[in-house]
C-alpha cells in the first residue's frame, strides 16, 4: 500500500489571480472585451483558472450565514466570525474609489459582499484586479458579516477576492430573443433565474412521484432501451435520416448545467458502449453522475466513501443476507496508490519522461502484454498490470499521466525525482474492478481544447469532437468536481452477483434478444 495522498497538487504552481499584476487603466468599465483583453495578457494563464485551493477560513453556506446573522446590527462587524464563500458573481457594482460591490450566488442563495479596499489591505496590484472581475465569474473571497448602513446583510472582505473561472460573455438579458435563447440553452440557465427554476421543480417533481410510488410498495426499475422491438405502444418508432449516437455518458451535459448555473446535479439513468459483452460489461448499463461545484478530489473522497457505505448499509438492514457481501465496504482505511510511484516501484525503475508507443511498447513486451491501442490504452495497462490487482479492499488510484483523462484538470509534479504531467483523478477500484472514476474537471476553454486536439490525434481523427461543449466553457466552468458510478457493478457486489445479466431486469443484450 502507498499512502500517496500528499503526492496529489491542490496549490497551483504559480500564484492566484487575486495576488498577481495585471496593468489596465484605473477606470472601472463593464465591458467585457477590455476585461477578455487583460487576461489574455496574462503570462501565467494557470492562475486564471487555479486547481481549487483549500478554504482559507471555514466555508459556509450562503442560506447559513444568512440564517446566523440575520439579526447582526451595523456596529458588530469586528465581533464576527470570518467566513469564506465561494459562488459566481451576478452583479458588479463600483461605489467611488476603492469601494467595490458584488452580489454572490451559490445554490440559488445571494449576499453582497463588500470590497473596501483600505479595510481589506489591497494593493495597487489587488485593486487593478478586482476591477477586472464581471458577472458570471466564479470567485472566493473571506470576510465577516456585516450590516451596512442601508440595511442589508453583506460579507466585508477581509481580503482580495480570488477568481476562480472567468466567464468570458455577458449574461443574455430580458431583451434577448427566444430563439437566441433557445439556441444556447447554456447561456439562458446561466443568465437567468428563472429557466433554472423550471428544472427545480421538474425535479421536485419526479423525485415526489419516486417517493409516491416506493411508500406505496412499488419497486423501481429500469427496462431495456436497447433491443430488438421498438415497445407495445401505438405508435411510429423513431427512425432518424442522419446518423445519431446513443450516448456514453451524461457527463458534458451534465457539466453544461454546472455553467449555467446548478451548483450540484446528478443523474441516474442509461448509458451505451458498443464494445466486448462479458461477466462485468453489457452495451447498455446504468450509471450514476454527479457533479459539483467547488469541490476537489478530496471532497470527492469522502463523499464517495459516505455514499457507498450509506448505500451498503440501507441495503443490507433490509436484506440482511447480504451482509457478508458488504463488509467490504466497512474498512476504516482505504488505501491510497499513486500511479507512477506504485509502477516504478514494480518495474524497478522509472517510467520514460516521453509517454510515447515507442517508448511504452518494450515495457508492456517485457511483462507479456498486449501492445495494441493508443498510449492511453498502453499506459492503461499498466496500472491494470501492476496496481489494480492489488486493490481488493477499497482503494484509490490517483496522479495518472495526463494523457489518460483529457477532460481533468492537470498539473506538473514532481515524483521520484521527475516532473510528470498528472491529471487531478482517481479511481475506486473493489476486487480489483473500477466503480468510481472521479474528475476535478478541466475548466480552461484553450486547455481543454488543445487536450481533445491531442486526443483526436491519437486516435487518428482529423476533427475534434466536442466543440460545442469547448464553447460552452467560455460562460465560465467553477471549479467543479464529479464522478460516475456503475450501478450495475456495485448491485453485483452488494448481492453477490457473478454475472452482470443477473442485477438486470431482463438480463444482458444475449438474453433481450431471445424474449
Amino acid at each position: 500500500m502507498v499512502q500517496a495522498w500528499k503526492k496529489c497538487v491542490y496549490w497551483p504552481k504559480s500564484r492566484p489571480f487575486s495576488n498577481s499584476s495585471i496593468k489596465q487603466s484605473r477606470k472601472f468599465t463593464f465591458t467585457f472585451e477590455e476585461r477578455n483583453d487583460a487576461l489574455a495578457k496574462y503570462p501565467r494563464r494557470s492562475a486564471l483558472y487555479p486547481v481549487l485551493p483549500p478554504p482559507r477560513a471555514p466555508l459556509l453556506p450562503l442560506a447559513q450565514i444568512k440564517e446566523t446573522f440575520k439579526d447582526i446590527e451595523h456596529t458588530q462587524t469586528l465581533e464576527t466570525p470570518q467566513f469564506e464563500i465561494r459562488g459566481r458573481i451576478q452583479g458588479v457594482r463600483a461605489a467611488g474609489r476603492g469601494l467595490l460591490f458584488l452580489d454572490v450566488v451559490n445554490d440559488e442563495e445571494k449576499i453582497q459582499v463588500v470590497v473596501n479596499a483600505k479595510k481589506a489591505g489591497l494593493s495597487k496590484n489587488d485593486q487593478d484586479n478586482q476591477k477586472l472581475l464581471r458577472p458570471g465569474d466564479s470567485v472566493a473571497v473571506c470576510g465577516r458579516p456585516w450590516r451596512t448602513q442601508s440595511g442589508e446583510l453583506s460579507l466585508l472582505a477581509s481580503g482580495p477576492v480570488t477568481l476562480l473561472s472567468p466567464c468570458l460573455h455577458p449574461p443574455l438579458d430580458a431583451t434577448t430573443g427566444s430563439i437566441v435563447r433557445q439556441h444556447n440553452r447554456v447561456a439562458e440557465l446561466k443568465s437567468f433565474a428563472d429557466a433554472r427554476q423550471v428544472l427545480r421543480a421538474r425535479d421536485t417533481a419526479i423525485a415526489h412521484i419516486q417517493s409516491f410510488f416506493r411508500d406505496r410498495g412499488f419497486v423501481h426499475v429500469q427496462t431495456p432501451i436497447l433491443s430488438h422491438q421498438t415497445g407495445g405502444a401505438t405508435a411510429t418508432p423513431f427512425v432518424t435520416e442522419e446518423d445519431l449516437s446513443l450516448r456514453i455518458a451524461p457527463e458534458l451535459w451534465l457539466k453544461r448545467l454546472v455553467i449555467g448555473g446548478f451548483d450540484k446535479v446528478f443523474e441516474i439513468g442509461p448509458s451505451f458502449r458498443n464494445e466486448g459483452i462479458d461477466a462485468t460489461h453489457n452495451p447498455e448499463f446504468t450509471t450514476c453522475e454527479f457533479y459539483m461545484a467547488f469541490a476537489n478530489l478530496r471532497d470527492l473522497m469522502e463523499l464517495t466513501k459516505e455514499l457507498l457505505v450509506s448505500t451498503a448499509e440501507t441495503v443490507t438492514s433490509r436484506f440482511p443476507e447480504y451482509l457478508e457481501n458488504a463488509r467490504i465496504l466497512s474498512v476504516k482505511e482505504w488505501p491510497v496508490y499513486d500511479y507512477f510511484e506504485t509502477i516504478e516501484t514494480e518495474l524497478g525503475y522509472p517510467l520514460p519522461a516521453e509517454l510515447t508507443k515507442d517508448n511504452l511498447i518494450p515495457i508492456l513486451q517485457e511483462h507479456g502484454l498486449d501492445v495494441d491501442g493508443t498510449e492511453s490504452r498502453l499506459l492503461d495497462r499498466l496500472c491494470g498490470h501492476f496496481i489494480e490487482s492489488k486493490c481488493i479492499s477499497p482503494s484509490f488510484i490517483i496522479n495518472h499521466p495526463a494523457i489518460m483523462a483529457p477532460l481533468a484538470k492537470q498539473s506538473s509534479v514532481e515524483i521520484n525525482g521527475r516532473v510528470r504531467q498528472i491529471s487531478h483523478r482517481f479511481e475506486l477500484m473493489i476486487n480489483g474492478r473500477e466503480y468510481v472514476n472521479a474528475y476535478e474537471e478541466q475548466n480552461d476553454p484553450e486547455q481543454q481544447l488543445e487536450m481533445l486536439k491531442q486526443q483526436a490525434k491519437e486516435q487518428g481523427l482529423e476533427t475534434v469532437a466536442d466543440l460545442p461543449y469547448v464553447q460552452a466553457m467560455e460562460w465560465g466552468l467553477p471549479p467543479t468536481g464529479g464522478w460516475g458510478l456503475g450501478i450495475d457493478r456495485l448491485v453485483m457486489l452488494l448481492t453477490g452477483s457473478d454475472r452482470i445479466h443477473q442485477v438486470l431486469t431482463f438480463g444482458g443484450i444475449n438474453q433481450i434478444g431471445r424474449q
